[in-house]
């Protein structure tokens, strides 16, 4: 009975430090669990991050997209512009040609109005020299005068004319000369444009393509740690599982151990000798006088029964390891010495 007392007693040790393992187990795979859940949602946050981004990438391509189609019509434009300006410098030019053809036939009537005054001096001298016969061509003579004399005001108000229009029609040549160059300068400067927004879009595109693979990279972390989560499920469920057993069995060693003692108590009553007797009996006879000796220090007033059941422990400071005192502590030190240390 002794014997098997000491070997339910020793499996009960053993039980106590296997549960005590097995739980400590069961708390590292939940410390685990929660480690991968943050992990699992680490990863969900990225995964979710390349989406948006993904999405702002595909709008902001899009904007690229639009923004180019805009450069380009601009461009066409600018060229039409241009062309329509330059169709127009060439109009001016040859008007220009014409205006100077203009005053050179409008210089020639002007020396002819000239030579035509003279003819008509030196005809009305003839008249007169001829006298009465010559009036009529005198009178002819003088029209011819007038007229001269009018085309020649003629020809100075056109040579004025033309003048002011091909000083216009040169001012509106340079203008438009300046209008083409600007165009064209308008025209590089959106091609500049168009690059940088070509570069920009290409840098998008591979910004997105990064995120792409970031993206997949992300969602296979995600179901890796799915997978690693449910295994760590299981494997927590079954630690759970094996510490509920672990502690059903515990009881029941523990029972089977209170119940062993009880059957070595009543053997022990009974004055049957064992091996353990004499410590039985030397327990008892401590026992026996430990409480004489707390009797008599309590019907001495040197001890009350509050203070000999005191459960207020406190800290003794600078004590390692850690010691506590109670009311009855002073008397135990006196007294337990007698009987421990004999």
């Amino acid at each position: 009975m002794e014997a098997l007392g000491l070997e339910v007693a020793d499996v009960m040790g053993n039980l106590e430090q296997v549960v005590n393992f097995v739980r400590s187990q069961k708390d590292a795979f939940d410390h685990f669990a929660a480690f991968v859940r943050q992990l699992e949602q680490s990863v969900k946050n990225i995964d979710q991050a390349g989406t948006l981004t993904r999405e702002t990438t595909a709008e902001v391509t899009n904007q690229f997209k639009q923004s180019r189609e805009t450069i380009d019509e601009a461009v066409g434009s600018i060229d039409t512009l241009s062309d329509s300006v330059k169709g127009v410098g060439g109009q001016l030019s040859s008007l220009e040609s014409n205006l100077g053809k203009v005053t050179v036939m409008s210089q020639d009537i002007e020396s002819i109005a000239k030579q035509t005054n003279l003819l008509s001096l030196n005809a009305t001298v003839e008249a007169a020299r001829a006298g009465q016969a010559g009036r009529g061509f005198k009178v002819v003579a003088g029209e011819v005068k007038n007229l001269a004399s009018k085309t020649g005001d003629a020809t100075r108000k056109i040579e004025d004319a033309i003048k002011n229009l091909t000083s216009s029609v040169g001012q509106l040549k340079q203008s438009t000369d300046s209008t083409v160059a600007q165009a064209s300068s308008t025209t590089d400067d959106v091609g500049f444009i168009n690059k940088a927004v070509d570069m920009f879009a290409e840098s998008i595109r591979g910004i997105d393509d990064q995120v792409d693979e970031i993206s997949r990279a992300a969602g296979s972390s995600r179901q890796q740690c799915d997978k690693i989560a449910a295994i760590i499920q299981d494997m927590g469920n079954g630690l759970e599982q094996t510490v509920v057993n672990l502690s059903q069995a515990e009881g029941r060693v523990r029972s089977l151990l209170e119940n062993s003692e009880e059957m070595i108590r009543l053997v022990a009553e009974t004055g049957y000798q064992t091996d353990d007797s004499h410590v039985i009996q030397g327990a008892q006879a401590g026992a026996q006088k430990l409480s004489s000796l707390l009797e008599g220090a309590v019907n001495k007033g040197r001890l009350g029964l509050n203070d000999l059941f005191d459960q207020n422990y406190q800290e003794i400071p600078n004590t390692d390891p850690q010691q506590y005192t109670t009311a009855y502590l002073e008397i135990a030190d006196e007294l337990f010495p007698l009987v421990q240390e004999p």
